[in-house]
């Protein structure tokens, strides 16, 4: 059987929609929606910090969504590609695919000791990633992280900057950044990016500085009429991109993108409709979503109009029409997540432990012994057979989960909370450690079912 992407999307025009071509006819398991967020950043990256709109530069952050297998390494494949084709002509090219770092003074070192204040970061792995910046007990690492995140993504327009960092050691000391624009591109599987997911990552301001695109279908198959080879005019407009970016970069200064009448008027509208769903809003977590709204429709529109014109960029209603589409739905996808009741909040997250508790334990009394060892000493044996439920057991077995893991507590004493209310609601009941000790040589804690 033959799969096909049945979640398509149309491409803008210009520059962007042309990467996104490429990225299509040379993956080997072609989806839209993942071309197309690798277009946006790639573009985005040389153009973030060249180009202003409304006092911003062009620089975004993308989260792209997908199970895996499903073609997300087809974005970084094409981009090596197309950066290596520009080289020949532009070899700078290569600085504006930036690394992924693991702290954010690596990164500002990178841009300092490149020069290079226009960057994708490519990060894999990016549900991980945020549930590490964002976690309760993150690091002093991550947490730095975070705040550098929120801070440069409003530095990228003209005459704004990151203050230079100072360390003991002189050798490490970084310049300062001048309007850097910071694109990220993270790729994630659904089931990791609801882990990373919070109240405080939506209060904070990080996740609606996202622009996340889905793709829920399924795995396409492989196009063995793939192309590889980029046309010549797609080059040529890159490279006219490029050499535009450099010479606008390298005197500091900015083209301002501005707007057609009626490009103005669809960007007014969109902020009217942001502004009525603010007001109207009853749920915290709206409001920040759809503050950040205007802004990403701004910055993807102006980012479409350079890609039909670098040198004279206009946004059109098409542009904008299209950016608003891309950004409710991003929006709309966010909320579901909230709302479905997937995502810990601090409303639900009790309930939440309780039933995840409830589910590892039913697990234990109902599954085999091969089944649940994994989690298990070779001494639990006999506990299993009489149907008693280590500690150790449910510790491991949860020790993963965002229930647990987003808890202010340390996740074994989460878990121990969440037992003891069990415990209180007469669903289990604590085993004896003379019990135990009796009848299995333990002394560990352990519990069993209310008969």
């Amino acid at each position: 059987m033959k799969y096909t992407d049945s979640d398509k999307v149309e491409f803008p025009p210009g520059l962007v929609g042309e990467v996104a071509e490429y990225i299509l006819a040379s993956a080997h398991r072609p989806v839209s929606k993942i071309a197309l967020a690798g277009a946006i950043a790639y573009v985005a990256s040389i153009a973030g910090r060249a180009y202003n709109v409304s006092g911003t530069g062009l620089n975004l952050y993308l989260l792209l969504i997908a199970a895996t297998g499903r073609g997300k390494e087809a974005v970084s494949s094409a981009i090596d590609v197309l950066t290596a084709e520009v080289s020949r002509s532009i070899p700078n090219i290569s600085s504006y695919v930036g690394p992924t770092a693991a702290s954010y003074q690596g990164l500002v070192r990178y841009m300092s000791d490149k020069n290079q204040n226009s960057i994708v970061q490519m990060q894999g792995e990016a549900g991980i990633w945020l549930q590490e910046l964002c976690s309760p007990k993150a690091s002093d690492v991550s947490k730095g992280y975070q705040r550098f995140l929120l801070d440069v993504y409003t530095k990228s327009g003209h005459g704004r900057s990151v203050k230079p960092m100072v360390y003991a050691d002189a050798t490490k000391n970084t310049k300062p950044l001048l309007s850097p624009a910071l694109t990220i591109f993270g790729d994630t599987t659904e089931s990791e990016f609801i882990k990373s997911l919070s109240d405080s990552m939506i209060s904070s301001g990080l996740l609606p500085r996202f622009l996340t695109v889905d793709y829920a279908g399924p795995r396409v198959s492989n196009n063995l009429e793939r192309n590889p080879i980029p046309s010549d005019s797609l080059i040529e407009g890159l490279c006219a991109l490029v050499s535009q970016s450099e010479a606008l970069n390298s005197e500091n200064v900015a083209i301002d993108v501005e707007c057609d009448e009626d490009g103005k008027k669809a960007l007014d509208d969109f902020d009217e409709f942001c502004d009525d769903r603010i007001n109207e809003a009853v749920d915290e977590r709206l409001v920040h979503l759809y503050n950040r709204g205007h802004l990403k429709v701004l910055k993807l529109s102006a980012l479409i109009a350079v890609g039909c014109n670098v040198y004279d960029p206009i946004i059109s209603v098409e542009h904008v029409d299209y950016a608003v589409k891309i950004v409710k739905a991003d929006i709309e996808s966010m909320i579901a997540r909230f709302t479905s009741g997937e995502v810990v909040t601090s409303e639900n997250r009790d309930e939440m432990q309780l039933d995840k508790v409830r589910e590892c334990i039913n697990f234990y009394v109902n599954a085999s012994w091969g089944e649940v060892s994994k989690y298990c000493n070779a001494s639990h044996r006999e506990m299993f057979s009489g149907k008693v439920i280590p500690f150790a057991y449910i510790q491991r077995k949860l020790s993963g989960i965002a229930a647990f893991k987003s808890s202010s507590k340390s996740t074994s004493d989460a878990i121990k909370s969440t037992l003891k209310t069990l415990c209180d609601m007469g669903e289990i009941i604590e085993v004896e450690k003379s019990v135990a000790k009796a009848n299995y040589r333990s002394d560990a804690l352990c519990y069993r079912l209310k008969k």
